[in-house]
């Protein structure tokens, strides 16, 4: 008796087979169709109408209406114009479709589809694990990482919660097969539903139980493992056992596709490239989205890329690889505690070198500059740079230890710029003056003065005026005021859920 879950696997193969009908007839009715259009685009009898017809491109599939029925159609429509122009011999055309459905009737059979892949079910290996990766020319076993442990420290195909499983197939003409194993109910896929003993699931379709066992026993071997071999042009180590002995165990290096096709999905799925657009365009969106930096690309198969297989076919021949550089030694981060002014510190010039040396490039090398915008434009994304790289070094600074500053020769000298960096600092009389946002404007006119010494050493035959320091402390007291009221607005909300 046919249980509830077998009826939804044979209307899913059903469906499955219907879709390869569709796109097989779809396919001849289009070609049909640009056939067509380039006899009438040399023939001087046919109509301004009859061509906007055959033109695929103005007439567009109704919402109502599949793309089958649409082109159904389209075919019957065409019959009825060729009555007025003779392009081409409408009797043979309409034997051409006949024959034509037919034969993918005959192809999609549901029987005779199934018994088919049923025979050549060996021409595909579900892997984690795919040889062609290496090297597309590699004819040897891949392999299907079945193993469920994983390790925090390594990331792995076992990391995965739900690794897609990828095909290996013997040529592209066997992906189909692939394709129909791969359906997929709740989770489990028909290849797994195959696998399991004393299924039913293709029964309604076979003639009779021993093509039913016939069937199982080809779909199972594709989830199975097999005996295992390795090719000249596969990735190999000679790992010593017993170097005495000369005895090695020979290790074959072979790419995960399954973990490849996760890092793809992760970087490339709709929603992250819609949030990853937002960020580029400057617009704001509620989520975050996910990138790898420093990522490199190898690319494993110039064309026809389902040969290699088939997720390999869905990434475009192409591997997403992690940096896995060492790290680089930083030296420790000091705070500017002995220096009478921040922007004498050593750490913050040598983070903004290239953009100070850009910005007095241009500013030194401009004809009155004040009447140029568009040089006061590219002046203005210098000074963002360097603002930039201010606001960088004194978020590094904040998250030092706090109190830092009290006794310093930073305090004596300059306490404004402490209330910009020892940020944590708890002693009432400073956490006031902190609030009180005075402080700022003397933060921002240092940083001007800071900008006309750099011109002052750039340029010898130059001296900046103080015209000059108060549009630099204008351009930055704007920023500083919005990023301190967002340090600040965060320093209150952790106050409250303490509270």
């Amino acid at each position: 008796m046919t249980n509830e879950n077998d009826k939804e696997w044979e209307q899913l193969i059903v469906d499955f087979l219907q879709s390869k009908f569709d796109t097989d007839l779809i396919k001849f009715i289009k070609e049909t169709f640009k056939e067509i259009q380039k006899l009438a685009s040399k023939s001087k009898e046919v109509s301004e109408e009859f061509e906007a017809f055959l033109d695929a491109r103005k007439n567009k599939k109704p919402d109502h209406l599949t793309e089958t029925d649409f082109q159904k159609a389209r075919m019957i429509e065409l019959f009825e114009y060729l009555d007025e122009f003779s392009l081409v011999d409408k009797i043979q055309l309409a034997s051409e479709y006949q024959a034509m459905v037919e034969k993918i009737t005959a192809k999609y059979h549901i029987n005779t589809w199934i018994e088919d892949a049923s025979d050549n079910a060996s021409s595909v290996t579900f892997a984690t694990h795919v040889s062609k990766l290496t090297h597309s020319k590699i004819d040897s076993s891949s392999l299907n990482d079945a193993i469920s442990s994983a390790r925090d420290d390594l990331l792995t195909t076992s990391s995965l919660p739900n690794p897609i499983v990828d095909g290996a197939v013997a040529g592209n003409q066997y992906a189909p097969i692939y394709q129909f194993l791969s359906l997929e109910i709740n989770g489990v896929t028909l290849a797994q539903a195959l696998a399991e003993p004393s299924n039913t699931i293709l029964q309604a379709f076979a003639k009779n139980d021993a093509q039913l066992s016939e069937w199982n026993k080809h779909f199972k071997e594709v989830t199975q493992a097999s005996t295992l071999s390795t090719h000249f042009l596969a990735k190999q180590v000679y790992f010593p056992i017993n170097t005495e002995q000369d005895q090695y165990h020979l290790l074959c290096h072979m790419v995960s596709s399954s973990l490849a096709q996760h890092i793809f999905g992760a970087l490339f799925n709709d929603e992250n490239k819609q949030i990853r657009n937002q960020y580029f365009d400057k617009k704001y969106h509620s989520e975050v989205f996910y990138d790898f930096p420093a990522k490199a690309t190898l690319a494993v198969t110039a064309s026809n890329h389902s040969n290699a297989s088939q997720l390999n076919g869905r990434r475009g021949g192409k591997l997403y690889l992690f940096n896995t550089q060492p790290p680089i030694w930083q030296s420790q981060t000091k705070p500017p505690a002995n220096e009478t002014n921040l922007f004498n510190h050593y750490l913050l010039n040598q983070m903004s070198r290239d953009n100070i040396n850009g910005f007095c490039a241009m500013f030194l090398g401009a004809i009155e500059v004040y009447r140029k915008p568009n040089i006061m434009q590219g002046l203005e994304k210098w000074l963002q740079a360097i603002t930039d790289d201010v606001i960088a070094y004194a978020s590094t600074v904040q998250q030092l230890p706090a109190e830092w500053s009290i006794n310093s020769e930073l305090e004596a000298n300059r306490i404004e710029h402490c209330y910009f960096l020892d940020i944590d600092r708890q002693d009432e009389t400073f956490i006031t003056a902190q609030r009180n946002n005075e402080w700022q404007s003397v933060v921002a006119r240092d940083f001007g003065q800071w900008i006309n010494n750099k011109l002052s050493s750039k340029g010898k035959n130059f001296t900046p005026q103080p015209e000059h320091r108060k549009l630099w402390q204008k351009f930055f007291s704007e920023h500083l005021r919005d990023y301190m009221n967002i340090v600040l607005i965060d320093d209150l909300t952790k106050e409250s859920e303490v509270l």
